[in-house]
């Protein structure tokens, strides 16, 4: 029996095999791919796909699977002026605005880039010098 028709009738689901792909571990042998894609009618592998935002397959190296969140962080918080604003309105941005773009990210991952980040906002920091808080 099928294992993906036990799947629909048990769950009452439908499964679009033209939307479906199948992740292999790299230590997967190539003949046993095939025999797994043949079985259930999947043709398509997922390489490097990205999953509600997130990368299918985070790897050795977190820092390259997430650089575009903490970049996307810095570039918006490098256009607000500090020196304007109170500590009251640089919190509101950061809650409403930069902590806003990560928050499944960091519900699933620890990214400590976008939490230096923030802190290095509030605190004042500076790009050549810190200050003392």
């Amino acid at each position: 029996m099928n294992i993906l028709a036990a799947y629909q009738q048990g769950f009452g689901q439908m499964i679009n095999i033209v939307k479906s792909a199948i992740f292999f571990s790299a230590n997967c042998e190539a003949s046993t791919k095939e025999e797994v894609k043949q079985i259930t009618g999947i043709m398509t592998d997922a390489l490097c796909e990205k999953y509600l935002g997130l990368p299918m397959a985070v790897g050795r190296s977190s820092k390259e699977a997430f650089e575009p969140i903490p970049r996307k962080i810095r570039g918006l918080m490098g256009g607000w002026s500090e020196k304007q604003l109170s500590y009251a309105a640089r919190e509101t941005l950061i809650k409403s605005v930069a902590q806003a773009i990560p928050t499944y990210s960091m519900s699933c991952f620890l990214l400590s880039l976008i939490t230096s980040a923030i802190s290095n906002y509030w605190w004042g920091s500076v790009v050549d010098s810190r200050r003392i808080h």
